[in-house]
């Protein structure tokens, strides 16, 4: 088996024959009972936006980072999702929710990032219109979908 590993708001897990475990104490991850963020120690709802984070202007999806200056794939660990579809990556260390939304409003006025951020690959929905993106977020039930139900939405449209 390979060894994955992965960090669940900030909490770095892997991959076991018996399914994932938190790394530092080997106890089982349970989906529907989280730990909190790591940095701030705040309950995350499960399919709620990181409070620190939350409503963030024309954003769709974001991460504070949890305190990580890297994930376990090596990304900067904080990203923000425009609904543009542009995506930043940032060091989670390093950016507080009060930095990221600043960071998010200049970007949005078309000012240049800040040092230890940096733009991503764009988000699959970069392009398509309000429309086509729910034909594909309703349809969605796995990644593997994306592609095509994103030809699909642009043929229907």
């Amino acid at each position: 088996m390979r060894n994955e590993r992965d960090d669940l708001f900030g909490h770095i897990i892997q991959l076991t024959r018996k399914g994932w475990v938190y790394e530092d104490d080997r106890q089982p991850v349970d989906p529907g009972n989280p730990r909190p963020c790591k940095s701030c120690k705040v309950a995350i709802e499960r399919g709620c936006h990181d409070p620190c984070v939350a409503n963030l202007p024309a954003t769709r999806q974001a991460c504070c980072g949890h305190g990580l200056e890297r994930n376990p794939r090596n990304h900067l660990a904080g990203y923000v999702a425009l609904a543009d579809g542009r995506r930043i990556r940032f060091s989670g260390a390093r950016f507080n929710g009060e930095a990221i939304r600043a960071m998010v409003e200049a970007v949005l006025r078309g000012e240049p990032l800040p040092d230890g951020a940096e733009f991503d690959t764009p988000m699959w929905w970069q392009g398509l219109t309000d429309a086509q993106y729910q034909y594909v977020w309703s349809r969605l039930r796995s990644p593997g979908d994306i592609a095509r139900l994103v030809a699909e939405a642009k043929a229907v449209a």
